[in-house]
Parts: structure tokens; sequence; C-alpha cells
């Protein structure tokens, strides 16, 4: 793997029973509407799909109950240790291995169903790895992200929101809890990593994945009331939570 990408993993295996733990949470809550939403969008026939940075695995558990053959990528060997022990807790069979995003290794057209969440954000290099998404999709196969400007830094105003919402959420609720546990020069090397800190989105998607190659691109800027449960919603309530699907010409 790249270093950024090991910076990334390093970085994520600090959180990865935090994050699992929230997760579990989202699965429960939020279970039918996540269901639904990769469903419906799956391409027609679709057989086997890949959940790229599955973290623990939430995105890939769902596919497999929908019956797809997954696979599950993350540069996190710890997530991806958790989302083996989340997946073997449902009786679910999910192959997954740790792998930097933007270098598969699989062959050209293995997976009729790309899908990521907030994953994207993460990206030391996007063009590159939405270009190995694309080569490994078949031909007609579908590429579907949720995502936000959560490292976005040319916004003042945003980030005031942000903090604003959420010590209001915090004044109401408690402390929002932090998956985050290592030291702090494991967390600014990662920070250096992050590409999209100064690009706003979905602008940079709409504009590059066609350049790419994909098309059929389609763009809803904001999935909050679809996807979030109510206390989700009011702490990103200033933060669109969006959703691209994209496809590789037949």
């Amino acid at each position: 793997m790249q270093a950024e990408a090991v910076a990334t993993g390093r970085r994520w295996d600090f959180c990865a029973k935090g994050y699992s733990d929230n997760t579990q949470k989202e699965f429960i809550e939020n279970y039918d509407a996540f269901d639904t939403l990769l469903r419906e969008n799956a391409p027609e026939g679709a057989e086997r799909a890949l959940d790229v940075g599955t973290g623990p695995g939430f995105f890939a558990m769902l596919l497999s109950m929908q019956g797809l053959e997954t696979v599950g990528i993350d540069c996190s060997e710890t997530m991806i240790r958790q989302a083996e022990v989340n997946a073997g807790d449902r009786g679910l069979s999910i192959y997954f291995e740790t792998m930097d995003s933007h270098d598969l290794m699989f062959e050209d057209n293995s997976f009729d169903y790309i899908v990521a969440r907030n994953a994207t954000w993460l990206l030391y290099d996007p063009e590159k790895a939405f270009s190995e998404w694309l080569r490994v999709l078949t031909p007609g196969g579908r590429l579907l992200y949720l995502d936000a400007n959560w490292c976005y830094r040319d916004d003042p105003e945003l980030i005031r929101k942000m903090k604003e919402a959420n010590d209001l959420f915090e004044e109401k609720n408690g402390k929002t809890f932090n998956t985050y546990t290592g030291d702090e020069n494991t967390d600014e090397e990662f920070k250096k990593t992050l590409w999209f800190e100064h690009t706003f989105r979905p602008k940079w998607d709409e504009e590059t994945l066609p350049r790419l190659g994909y098309n059929n691109v389609l763009i809803t800027e904001r999935m909050n009331e679809i996807i979030y449960s109510p206390w989700k919603q009011e702490l990103y309530d200033c933060m669109n939570e969006f959703m691209v699907i994209a496809e590789k010409p037949r």
C-alpha cells in the first residue's frame, strides 16, 4: 500500500471498536432505509458486489443479506478484523481484505455493483481511485456512494455552523462520542493525506466522473432525511450527506 493509505489505515485502526459500536446502532435504527436504498439502486441482474472502505462491514453485510456475493475492503486491518466479527455474528459469508482502494487487487470487470459510504472523503488521489473502481466494474455495472464534505476547510461559515450544531446537541443530549483513541501524531499524519480538504463536493464529482469515463451520473445533494435517524438529522443538519450514482458504459 502507498504511504498515504498506510497513514489512513493506521488512524482508523484506532477507531475500529468505537466506530463499529456506532455502526451497529445505525444497523438497528436505519436498517430499512439503507436496505431499500442499496436494493432499489442495484443494477439489474447484479451478482457480485464490492464495498469500498467497508469499515466494520455495514454495507457489505446489507449486500450479503440481499443475496449478493460480497467483498469488503479497507486500508485499516483492525477495521477488517472487526468487520469479520460483525459478519460472523450474523452468520454471513463475506470476503474481507485489507487493501488500498486506489490500487485494487482484482481483475477487470469483476463487480456488478460497487458501493461506499463515508469513504470517498478519505481518498488521497481520488481520480486514481475512481478510475480503478471503473476498471473493476462490469460493463453496465453501477457505482453508488454516500458522503459529505467532512474534511472541507475552505468554508469558515460551514465550520462555524457545524461547531454550533455540535455544541447545541451536546448541551441537550450529552457529549458526542469520538471514536478516535490514538495519539496526536497519528491523527496529524492522516490529515495530511486528505485531498478533499480544499475541494467542495458534489460539484467535483459531477464534473470529474464523466471525464473519467462514467456515464449516467446522478447526484442527490441531500440524503439526511432519508438515511439519518432523528438524532443524527439534528446533529448534522448543516452538513449535507449527498449520494452519487454512476455507471460504466456497456
